[in-house]
């Protein structure tokens, strides 16, 4: 869907928040998720074609059942969470839209060692009222949970 030129291309799943994503890389897999969920995954068809857009669905990682279709929008060179919708449809609630944002950031590479900023650039350190936890976050984690 996506030329090698343009945009890396992710794994084909990957664990997110206890879920798995799985890219849907070709109007087949498009096609089926559209046919076991009922939801507006066929819109963005010929918008995945041109790589503006790229189509996820996240799964239950014990029973592998589909829970949301996911929607990315390429902007700024960056995938961000367009849309997620349910079955038939529906809103996908804010959990599961937080869910989104992070395959967004995983397809955007965001796996790797978290980036640390010093103290100095950082509006935090300047704004201690902004802090609102002393827990400190690690690995993986903390890459996908920085700034949501």
């Amino acid at each position: 869907m996506v030329s090698a030129e343009t945009s890396p291309r992710p794994a084909q799943e990957f664990p997110v928040s206890g879920y798995v994503a799985v890219v849907l890389a070709s109007e087949g897999e498009i096609r089926e998720e559209w046919a076991a969920m009922r939801n507006c995954a066929l819109e963005y068809l010929r918008a995945c074609r041109r790589g503006t857009h790229r189509a996820l669905s996240l799964r239950d990682r014990e029973t592998g059942e589909r829970v949301v279709t996911i929607i990315l929008k390429r902007e700024g060179g960056r995938f961000v969470a367009h849309d997620a919708r349910r079955r038939f449809n529906r809103p996908c609630g804010p959990e599961l839209w937080l869910v989104a944002q992070r395959a967004a950031a995983v397809c955007n590479g965001a796996t790797g060692a978290p980036r640390t900023r010093r103290a100095a650039s950082c509006r935090k350190a300047q704004h201690p009222e902004l802090h609102r936890s002393s827990e400190m976050l690690t690995g993986a984690q903390a890459t996908l949970d920085f700034g949501a």
